[in-house]
């Protein structure tokens, strides 16, 4: 028998994950009995391949998470070309309590696996970083080196725009052919930018007029769009201002017969942006991964969960 430990793109993940939990990455509490701290998952064989995982719990919001898989020696298993872009959070709180280090540190450890000799499928990594924009630091590559360089050039200043850095990493993966494209989204905070929505549309309105403003009754929106030179917020809050959020929308009026158009405000806050850009990944067939860094709070565990 032998083993294969990176036969899954999924166990690259795990490594990444459990790398970030000694952040403040959200987990869920220890077993109950402290004597007893491994949790082992039921293990699942197909075609003669066993894949089995096991937890351990390290301590409050850190766990070692294990996945492993087992081949017999007339199995094999074809490396699946993949690439990967993790987007990594440059905003200011990132400077607090060696986070930015520490993310650093698991974004090189993180290319050092997933770009080993020993990997022999077509695996390429690419680095983009955010605050109120984002930035390239590293175009796909298979170079260590060149990722390592591209992250510890990373510095932290500035809000948060997650957005930015999705939207940066969709783009870069648009001509990919790997068979598998990943976007792992790495944030310490809750969104204080995100695009101001450009148009949308709606099913119906109920509306007498051929001006709609924010506060009639829409029904569901759909073909969201966003303008991508407008960057919207203060760089401080999690919530639109009155006048932010603003789209040209086109809509059925059930009263009127007819076509209406005017604005209207889609979102209250910059969360509603972020998770609409990862949907959009989602839609071209990319993973996404939201990785969430930083001290519990609502908004930003909304948004990130959304993101993922």
């Amino acid at each position: 028998m032998k083993k294969a430990k990176r036969a899954l793109a999924l166990a690259l993940v795990f490594a990444l994950v459990a790398s970030f939990c000694v952040t403040g990455a959200a987990a869920a509490p220890g077993p109950g009995n402290e004597d007893s701290h491994v949790i082992n998952g039921e293990a699942v064989t197909q075609d003669g391949v066993t894949v089995s995982k096991t937890a351990e719990y390290v301590s409050e919001n850190e766990y070692k998470i294990t996945l492993e898989v087992t081949i017999p020696d007339n199995v094999t298993v074809p490396g699946q070309s993949a690439n990967v872009v993790l987007v990594i959070d440059r905003s200011n709180s990132m400077n607090d309590g060696g986070k930015l280090q520490s993310a650093k540190n698991a974004a090189k450890a993180f290319a050092n696996t997933l770009l080993a000799d020993s990997v022999t499928a077509d695996v390429q990594l690419a680095v983009v970083s955010y605050n109120r924009t984002a930035d390239i630091e590293c175009r796909l590559t298979d170079s260590r080196s060149q990722v390592a360089n591209a992250v510890d050039g990373i510095s932290a200043s500035g809000g948060t725009n997650i957005q930015a850095g999705i939207h940066a990493a969709r783009q870069m993966l648009e001509n990919s052919d790997a068979e598998k494209k990943v976007i792992v989204v790495l944030s310490d905070g809750e969104p204080t930018y995100s695009y101001n929505v450009s148009t949308a549309a709606a099913g119906s309105v109920e509306h007498h007029s051929f001006f709609v403003t924010w506060h009639d009754n829409f029904g569901d929106f759909y073909d969201i769009r966003f303008s991508y030179d407008n960057i919207v917020g203060d760089g401080t809050d999690y919530d639109y201002g009155f006048s932010l959020g603003y789209a040209g929308v086109y809509a059925y009026c059930e009263k009127c017969n007819g076509q209406v158009s005017g604005n209207v405000q889609i979102y209250e806050n910059h969360g509603g942006p972020t998770i609409a850009e990862a949907d959009f990944a989602r839609d071209d067939g990319y993973e996404v991964y939201g990785l969430y860094l930083g001290t519990p709070n609502d908004n930003a565990k909304e948004t990130m969960s959304g993101v993922a």
